[in-house]
């Protein structure tokens, strides 16, 4: 059989998962269960000053023409790849969710007093109004507080008061397969906005605090196998945990306007089915210099004996399946080539019950791979199998471009030969953003203009940001939300420099694998905050560089360079690794500052290049 990526779309996440309405600036979800919108067009104007939207009222200006989009807002693939299956399969929870807003305590005062905790919620009332997942339940008040900002009034149908609810609980009901028994079944949560406490069948079964990165939760011994399963997913704006003092207000990374203002699940969420013993991660590395890919396989075994397995790998050319019309260039849709354009010698590891271990597999490339870059983004599927007794029992699927990033002198080289990185930035992030037809449209857009490289500014992008670029040749500087500008970061804080960490960490595991990311951009305009705005308060400049060498860490070992092949500004040059670490946007200000302080030695901007 071919090893078909995706050769259609899934009904319930991809085609129908977001449907659009435009008119007048105005777009409205639809749940996943809604068909999509059959007439292609209308232009009859309304007579009222109201519309309906699938049984629901919008209200709409007096004899405004309405123009109904019949095509997907959001196409998406879905998680699990069909190379994958049988042994991997999901279900995507995106759609109508039930909502239960949680009022503040009437003295609560944001900023001065400790986060308040989320009640239980309560079996009744809920909402009449769905939340359409995903979506922030408090979008509307993005950017206008009058609901009156053109295309960022994007839900019509969500109550008026929404918009200043805080905290609030969101329920979905789901059944499982039967067949999904002695599965490791997983949670998949793309992106919450807040504090999140997850419950499954009355079990609280994990939290998590991010805004912008996807987390899984193990839910095997939760879910029910014949019946209803209960979700419930409860949620605390992250502005409630503000705390001012005399440096910023904030230890969470809130990113720019987007981030620190909404609230609930504003990406996709799945649940997921994998073998008990399974791949759990892959890193491709692509050792252009060396004509060598590497693939560092980690394996779980859950388990309860201790197993011997074998691991191969394949790599297979991608194609894409997307029409040439802007309406269907923009789709996901795609297959792997009939025969693998190379293989992988097979790795044989024991692991040990209920634990991890870790394989490296490699093979001399000998031409057998096209190069990625930026006029050629020609991309692989490596297909990670892994075999108990010689019978497959997982196959695990990593996108990938062989190509190589690094530095000679002042100038970049990519596969060797010097690149001009002509580029464009953007940090605005809202409903319209959140498909893929809007990175296709920008990134055709600066491709018109002569451009090949783009920095995704001030927070973390949504993942298929780096799948449109990996596919149209964009070199992408990835930036975190550890966003200074507002001054908001609380720098004196030891839990903000902590999170800090673990949201790099996070940010570089979910890209790693994505031939357009060049580079690692880990804060912006922490440096001058503090010694402009705040005018070099005593001991925060020194725990700013202490971070940048923590950083630059980071970048080094889940990027896979090493701390000796980190490239600084103020002398080392040429080094293999996997990213570039970009650590402030004006590295000559903390040259002058550690000169005026005498510390001419100390590292600046750090980075390395990429593989």
């Amino acid at each position: 059989m071919k090893p078909n990526e995706s050769s259609k779309h899934r009904t319930s996440c991809a085609v129908s998962r977001r449907a659009f309405i435009a008119g007048v600036g105005s777009f409205a979800a639809v749940s996943s269960s809604t068909p999509l919108l059959e007439a292609s067009e209308r232009n009859t104007p309304y007579s009222s000053s109201e519309f309906l939207l699938h049984g629901h009222v919008a209200t709409r200006a007096e004899g405004s023409p309405v123009t109904q989009f019949s095509e997907s807002f959001a196409p998406a693939d879905s998680m699990v790849k069909l190379v994958e299956h049988p042994h991997r399969q999901d279900i995507c929870l995106n759609g109508s969710w039930q909502f239960q807003p949680v009022s503040l305590p009437t003295d609560f005062q944001e900023g001065s007093d400790p986060a308040p905790a989320l009640p239980p919620a309560q079996s009744r009332p809920w909402e009449e109004e769905p939340v359409f997942v995903p979506s922030p339940w408090n979008v509307n008040s993005f950017a206008d507080q009058h609901g009156e900002g053109g295309d960022f009034r994007c839900y019509p149908t969500y109550p008026h008061h929404w918009e200043k609810v805080c905290m609030g609980w969101l329920r979905k009901e789901f059944t499982v397969p039967a067949h999904w028994k002695g599965r490791n079944v997983s949670l998949h949560f793309d992106a919450v906005a807040g504090n999140a406490e997850i419950v499954v069948n009355g079990k609280v079964i994990g939290n998590h605090f991010d805004i912008f990165l996807p987390f899984d939760l193990d839910v095997t011994s939760e879910i029910f196998y014949c019946g209803t399963n209960e979700l419930l997913v409860g949620v605390r704006k992250a502005s409630l945990f503000d705390r001012k003092g005399d440096f910023g207000r904030r230890t969470y990374q809130g990113g720019s306007f987007w981030g620190q203002h909404i609230a609930g699940i504003w990406q996709d969420v799945f649940l997921v089915a994998a073998p008990p013993v399974r791949v759990a991660d892959v890193y491709v590395l692509p050792n252009v210099d060396l004509d060598t890919l590497q693939a560092e396989v980690t394996l779980r075994n859950d388990s309860d004996i201790d197993l011997e397995v074998n691991i191969t790998a394949q790599a297979f050319a991608w194609l894409s399946k997307a029409g040439k019309t802007p309406l269907t260039a923009k789709l996901p849709s795609s297959e792997l080539g009939l025969k693998a354009a190379l293989e992988m010698s097979q790795v044989t590891i024991s692991i040990p019950a209920n634990t991890t271990a870790c394989a490296t597999l490699q093979t001399a490339v000998r031409g057998r791979l096209k190069l990625w870059d930026c006029e050629h983004p020609n991309l692989y599927g490596l297909v990670v199998s892994v075999h108990l007794s010689r019978e497959k029992i997982d196959s695990k699927y990593a996108r990938f471009g062989w190509r190589q990033i690094a530095f000679r002198g002042p100038q970049v080289l990519l596969n060797g030969k010097p690149a001009i990185l002509r580029g464009d930035s953007w940090h605005f992030m809202g409903i319209p953003q959140m498909t893929r037809r809007y990175p296709w449209s920008w990134f055709t857009a600066m491709r018109c203009a002569g451009l090949n490289a783009v920095r995704l500014h001030a927070q973390p992008y949504p993942a298929f940001y780096l799948d449109v670029a990996d596919e149209m040749g964009i070199l992408v500087l990835d930036e975190t939300a550890v966003w200074a500008s507002d001054g908001g970061p609380k720098l004196d804080h030891p839990a903000f420099w902590l999170d800090a960490e673990r949201h790099l960490a996070a940010l570089i595991h979910r890209d790693r694998n994505h031939p357009s990311v060049f580079g690692w951009s880990v804060c912006n305009e922490v440096m001058p905050i503090i010694r402009f705005i705040w005018r070099n308060p005593p001991g925060l400049m020194d725990e700013l560089v202490r971070n940048y060498s923590i950083w630059a860490d980071i970048c080094g070992t889940r990027g896979r360079g090493s701390r000796k092949q980190i490239r600084r500004t103020t002398g080392e040059h040429g080094c293999r690794a996997r990213s570039i670490a970009h650590i402030e946007p004006s590295a000559n200000a903390l040259c002058r500052w550690r000169e005026s302080s005498g510390e001419r030695n100390s590292p600046t901007n750090c980075q390395c290049a990429s593989k």
